[in-house]
This record gives C-alpha cells, structure tokens and sequence, in this order.
C-alpha cells in the first residue's frame, strides 16, 4: 500500500482520519520489515550496495527531482482518483491492469532519474537499512504534494457534486 493513496482516500473522505493513520502506520512498518526481511534471505550485503534504494541521479538538481516525484505521483494518484470516480463503476473489472500498467509505465519514465519512488513507504524501509539518506525528504514531500494536489484537483474538478459515496 501506499501512504499517498492512503491520503488521498481521507481527503475524499473514503476513510476517517484515524483509520488513515493505522494504514498509514503499518504501511511503514511493511516498509521496514518487508526489507529486513529481504537483507536476512540475501546472500549480498545490501547495506553497502543500495539494493532498492531511492536516489536522484547524479545529475538531477534535488528540485528537478522533487518536480518529477511530484509529477509521477500526481499522474498515480490521478488514475487512482478516476477508479474511485462512481462515473467509472462499469470499468471496474480491469481496475488492477489500469493501475499496473500505469505504474509500470511511471516507473519506466521516471525509474532513471529518481527510482521512481511515488511512495514515501517504499523509500523509507531500504533507506532505514542502508542509512542512505541523500535527499530523502524529496520521496516524502513530492510524493505527499503530487498526490494530495492530484486527489484535491481530481475531487474538485472533475467529481460530479453529490457522488462521492462510491
């Protein structure tokens, strides 16, 4: 799961505020477990080499980077806004393609300059255990603004009044 998701889903008032932050929390504590877990069955040293480990590219000015976390989330959390979207409950059958191939696609553009994060989860477990913390705050705050922007846009914009109780 993805803390953003998760964000968006109280903003649009799908989840209280408090069942928000349990997800959100254990979200986390996935986060770091699931890559403990994956330090203690590998046979190399993931603490030195930065397996699965999100970082700009060396060339990447940190708010190049910060733009493209904040664009591909946006884009991840647009299409997670217009399953919710009652107008698309006839299309739900391929809802798990639509958002697999969404983030395959995100993550193919963006992978080669920031590891394509789009989840501040995802890039805390491998930063814990590698204590790799070159810009990290970028896969918190881009990720929190393109997807809160994105959820807020998507509800005000596009949302028909009175239809948000999927």
């Amino acid at each position: 799961m993805n803390p953003v998701v998760t964000l968006a889903s109280v903003l649009w008032g799908k989840m209280s505020i408090a069942a928000g932050i349990a997800y959100i929390l254990a979200q986390f504590a996935g986060s770091i477990a699931g890559y403990g877990i994956l330090v203690a069955v590998s046979p190399v040293d993931l603490t030195t080499d930065g397996i699965c480990t999100t970082q700009p590219h060396v060339q990447l000015t940190v708010p190049q980077a910060l733009g493209i976390e904040v664009i591909l989330t946006a884009a991840l959390n647009f299409i997670n806004c217009a399953v919710w979207d009652p107008v698309n409950k006839d299309s739900l059958e391929s809802v798990s393609l639509k958002i697999g191939f969404t983030i395959a696609g995100l993550s193919i553009a963006g992978g080669p300059f920031t590891g394509a994060s789009m989840n501040p989860a995802r890039s805390l477990g491998p930063a814990l255990w590698t204590s790799t913390w070159n810009a990290h705050w970028v896969y918190w705050i881009g990720p929190l603004l393109g997807g809160s922007l994105s959820a807020i846009l998507y509800k005000y914009t596009w949302l028909k009044e009175g239809s948000n109780n999927i």
